[in-house]
């Protein structure tokens, strides 16, 4: 008898479940790569462009005043003074004097800006008069007290220029150190500023009081009569000349 050949009937349902498995396989076995390939593709930079962090910083500006040239000019004590003048309130009586100066510096940089600081020796305060009574009295703790506080300081802060009056006048402001009490001062002078000098005047009023100079004055004695009463102003008239320091 013949034999019967065989048949095979195709599964297909089972095929298409391994064809889908070997999908599967293949794009887990690829998908390390290509999440690489994507990554690449969807974070590239377009050409000839930079990102913020690879734009370079502009350079830092310098200030101009902080680059100022600054030139010292030391003070000449031998033609630099102080005239000194106070009086009675209510009588014609005054007295004036002289004070000398210590030392001293002014400095001036490319931009103008004029700073400097002055020291008077309290101890040569003097009476035009020649009255060594006086003297004495004026250096005693009745007024400026040179035996605690032998130095007046001047600490000048700025000179600018007064755009109201004519070339040369300046508006000076400062701390003026007496007794230990510095008080702020703001006045007129004329300036003249030289390459190798510089020179200054002022004529100015100052209130003794303010430094704790009492003696006969009805602000704190009303019951003073007249002719003993002390004006609480004293005019200062203040000539400084000042050479460019060596070297």
């Amino acid at each position: 008898m013949g034999r019967t050949p065989q048949t095979y009937s195709l599964n297909t349902q089972g095929l298409s479940c391994a064809i889908r498995l070997l999908s599967i396989a293949t794009v887990v076995l690829l998908w390390p790569g290509m999440q690489a390939i994507l990554f690449m593709s969807c974070n590239r930079q377009p050409e000839n462009k930079v990102t913020s962090s690879e734009i370079a910083a502009p350079a830092a500006t310098e200030n101009p005043a902080s680059a100022a040239v600054r030139r010292t000019f030391v003070l000449n004590t031998e033609q630099s003074m102080i005239v000194w003048q106070g009086k009675n309130k209510f009588t014609p009586k005054k007295h004036s004097g002289t004070l000398d100066f210590k030392e001293g510096f002014l400095t001036i940089d490319s931009l103008g800006n004029l700073q400097g600081r002055l020291i008077a020796d309290m101890y040569s305060i003097s009476s035009s008069e020649g009255l060594a009574k006086l003297e004495e009295h004026l250096k005693s703790a009745d007024f400026f007290d040179v035996t605690n506080f032998p130095e007046a300081v001047f600490e000048l802060l700025s000179a600018q220029p007064d755009t109201t009056s004519q070339a040369g006048n300046y508006v000076i402001n400062g701390n003026l150190l007496i007794k230990g009490i510095a008080r702020t001062l703001s006045f007129p002078a004329t300036i003249n500023l030289g390459d190798n000098q510089i020179t200054a005047s002022s004529d100015i009023t100052i209130d003794r009081t303010e430094w704790d100079i009492r003696y006969r004055s009805d602000s704190f004695f009303p019951e003073l009569v007249k002719d003993k009463v002390i004006d609480n102003n004293i005019q200062l008239q203040i000539t400084l000349v000042a050479e460019v320091a060596p070297g």
